[in-house]
């Protein structure tokens, strides 16, 4: 329902008026008064995301947030043993024959957020119910949302395989933001399912007093095993695009003292995000360095 609402509103409202759209219902929805967006001299770091969705467009951008297509991106520049095994890709969800998987794995789309199904025993799969969900995946073109660099992608389910932490240690997906090619700070999301948090530490893991979408957690953290070698890697990512994009969101795992890629992000939260406190809508702001067509 929500993707056939915004291909409606993509028709008829024009890319500044649907990213403002955005901006005041995602913080209305979470009840935080929103300050007024200035899209023509952008200072704020929500406005400076806006601004790059908009106008900065450069080639082949889809083949970085292709989550199928980026794993060549990701083996030329850091090497293939950063990505997380996949057992198959597949334009056809009919052509996916579950039985030739492992008891475990994950189903992901490649084209859009959020789309994945963890699969912890395949004996207890509906795979007629799967097939149906998947198929529907796949008609979603995710450039409606008013991210343009989707468009051009051919749409895939992947089959990867499941990496797996216990209850007590749940898998952490480390999301670093990289400001003009250097990484400067890292979020955290905790309970995505239930009850979601999410943390903001500076690169030598101290919490920062930094609030997006959702409220901080209280629950304490341990610094990753692997925190150096993951800021080397995206450093290294995050300095090969920097002639393109001025910010980019580079996220890893750090899973039993292996690190693996996960995605690129251009835009986080489409910078509708609600920031508190307010004064590191400038902060991050003016870490940002973007060029004002």
């Amino acid at each position: 329902m929500k993707y056939e609402i915004y291909k409606i509103l993509f028709k008829i409202l024009s890319p500044r008026s649907l990213a403002r759209l955005g901006y005041y219902y995602l913080h209305f929805r979470t009840l935080n008064w929103p300050i007024f967006l200035n899209l023509t001299n952008p200072k704020k770091f929500n406005e400076k995301i806006i601004y790059l969705k908009l106008y900065n467009r450069f080639e082949n951008a889809h083949l970085l947030v292709d989550k199928f297509e980026v794993r060549s991106y990701i083996e030329n520049i850091i090497g293939n043993e950063y990505l997380v095994p996949i057992y198959g890709a597949f334009d056809n969800v009919d052509e996916i024959e579950f039985e030739e998987f492992p008891k475990k794995f994950v189903l992901k789309a490649n084209q859009s957020s959020g789309h994945n199904i963890i699969v912890k025993e395949k004996n207890s799969l509906n795979i007629v119910s799967v097939k149906k969900m998947l198929k529907a995946w796949l008609l979603i073109d995710y450039s409606f949302f008013g991210e343009w660099q989707y468009k051009g992608i051919k749409n895939k389910i992947l089959v990867e395989k499941f990496i797996e932490n216990s209850d007590e240690n749940p898998l952490l997906d480390y999301k670093f933001f990289c400001f003009n090619g250097e990484p400067m700070f890292i979020q955290i999301d905790i309970d995505r399912f239930t009850n979601h948090s999410r943390n903001f530490y500076d690169l030598n893991w101290s919490l920062i007093d930094l609030e997006i979408l959702y409220p901080k957690s209280n629950r304490e953290i341990p610094i990753p095993n692997n925190l150096v070698l993951m800021i080397k890697l995206v450093r290294k990512i995050a300095l090969d695009l920097s002639n393109k994009m001025s910010f980019v969101r580079i996220d890893f795992y750090d899973h039993n003292n292996q690190v693996y890629f996960g995605e690129i992000t251009f835009h986080p939260e489409g910078g509708c995000g609600p920031i508190i406190p307010k004064v590191y809508d400038n902060i991050l702001g003016d870490l940002l360095n973007i060029q004002i067509v």
